[in-house]
């Protein structure tokens, strides 16, 4: 009698977390890391306890490794998981947190209160570790009373508190940065995404502010699709530069950018470098031509003129600014993607 035939079901394999991904690419990285570091590193991939000193010797090494790879800082702990996520989940897991992410989305944007609460239930169950599209919804309100708080005692002078809460707010654009560079390929998703943004922004009376949010995100989002498509490779600034030295992003170590949008037609796109600035009627020279800046513009051109320069001294290095005026008519509004002719542009200025 045939001996009959037992079939073992592999049972499938646990997605890691985040936390192990990252682990396995310290170890796989390990050469990257300075010789004298490696030791401490090796420490901690076995779990091993460090002293004080040790972790902070770490915590450098590791911020450093990690921008390089990235773009970005370690710091910013959503990203982290978000980008390990991206790189590591399988397309059917991404389909699957997509989809959810839009079914909350479009429940937001048509106030269905029990959807939301059902999917909120759901999301606090299966996605603890975050997911970055519904951080950003779950956060915006927290954005608008941080706002409200400081537009309140912007006149109280700078301490602790306005600077930790300065920061928040740059913390949260750089996730609503980051998310729509990395959707730009699905229009319907992102336009889904902001109404569900602004339906909330406008139930709780603040959608000015969210109009303005959408209009600084969408223009750093166009300038670093346009540095990429001419072979740069931009990165967000860490949100305390953002912060405090008014660095919206890097071209590279050495080039910071801040970036402004502009409705008239008369402010064409202007890319200038700071050094080029003629103090105090703030004149600049463009392409063999001068140009004289409106007074709003002229006012964050000294500003971030200045904050580069003291910039200079904390990093010990020469710094360039670019301060870049570009027209929200240049972008798609949904996706902050550039248009050809706004690409030749900054390849045209960038060459002068």
């Amino acid at each position: 009698m045939e001996k009959e035939k037992t079939f073992i079901v592999k049972p499938p394999e646990k997605q890691k977390s985040p936390k192990q991904y990252e682990l396995s690419e310290m170890h796989d990285d390990l050469v990257l890391f300075p010789e004298e570091v490696r030791p401490l590193v090796e420490k901690h991939l076995e779990g091993q306890a460090l002293t004080l000193n040790e972790h902070g010797v770490l915590h450098r090494a590791r911020n450093a490794w990690w921008q390089e790879k990235y773009g970005f800082s370690y710091d910013n702990k959503i990203a982290r998981e978000e980008v390990l996520r991206r790189k590591y989940a399988s397309a059917k897991e991404m389909t699957e947190q997509e989809n959810m992410q839009k079914r909350l989305f479009q429940a937001f944007r048509d106030n269905n209160a029990k959807e939301i609460a059902s999917l909120k239930k759901y999301y606090e169950e299966n996605y603890s570790d975050q997911l970055e599209g519904i951080e950003i919804l779950f956060g915006l309100n927290s954005f608008f009373e941080t706002q409200k708080f400081l537009d309140t005692h912007k006149k109280d002078g700078w301490n602790e508190e306005v600077g930790q809460r300065v920061q928040s707010l740059t913390e949260y654009q750089f996730l609503l940065s980051d998310f729509v560079r990395h959707n730009a390929r699905d229009k319907e998703f992102l336009s889904v995404f902001w109404e569900a943004l602004e339906r909330n922004a406008e139930t709780s009376s603040h959608l000015k502010i969210m109009h303005q949010l959408r209009r600084s995100v969408l223009s750093g989002v166009a300038l670093m699709k346009v540095f990429e498509a001419l072979g740069k490779k931009p990165f967000l600034s860490h949100p305390s530069e953002d912060a405090f030295r008014a660095i919206d992003m890097w071209i590279d170590a050495e080039s910071a950018v801040q970036v402004k949008g502009a409705f008239s037609r008369e402010d064409s796109l202007s890319i200038v470098d700071t050094d080029s600035i003629a103090f105090p009627a703030v004149e600049v020279k463009e392409s063999g031509s001068s140009k004289l800046f409106n007074s709003h513009f002229s006012r964050h051109l000294q500003t971030f003129h200045a904050k580069i320069k003291n910039y200079e001294a904390v990093v010990g290095k020469k710094l360039r600014g670019y301060f870049v005026v570009i027209p929200y008519e240049k972008f798609d509004f949904v996706t902050g993607e550039p248009d050809e002719e706004i690409i030749q542009e900054v390849r045209h200025k960038l060459r002068a």
